[in-house]
């Protein structure tokens, strides 16, 4: 029977050579290597013990149809309104429901930021059919 010692120090060599597994997987491969059954609790422990963790990648979530560039606020940049209709803006998005593109085109007045109209196109580009 191997010291922990001794276990310690296979868990180390086994670690250089495959960084990115952790003490299950390290510990399955040593049974298949060198024949040398122990408890997945005890694997940790030396894994613990010798300060062993897997080096993985971690790559970062990024959500499909994130814009790729953000664009400043220029509208409202020393913009005075002081009365209704006077700066109308519009902001148009894309979809697919069912499988069938539409855009959606919404018209809003800054005055009071309500909503004047909108525009819903199942064609592409063709922003003023309702």
């Amino acid at each position: 029977m191997k010291s922990f010692i001794q276990d310690v120090q296979i868990f180390k060599e086994y670690h250089e050579r495959f960084p990115s597994h952790g003490y299950r997987w390290l510990n399955a491969k040593i049974r298949l290597d060198e024949g040398l059954v122990m408890s997945d609790q005890r694997a940790h422990r030396c894994c613990k013990f010798a300060g062993i963790q897997s080096k993985t990648k971690h790559y970062r979530y990024r959500k499909s149809g994130t814009p790729s560039r953000v664009f400043p606020n220029l509208m409202l940049a020393g913009v005075n309104v002081d009365g209704p209709l006077q700066c109308v803006v519009s902001d148009m998005t894309a979809f697919r429901l069912n499988n069938v593109y539409h855009e959606l085109t919404l018209y809003m007045d800054l005055w009071n930021n309500e909503i004047l109209t909108y525009a819903l196109s199942a064609k592409k580009g063709d922003r003023m059919r309702v």
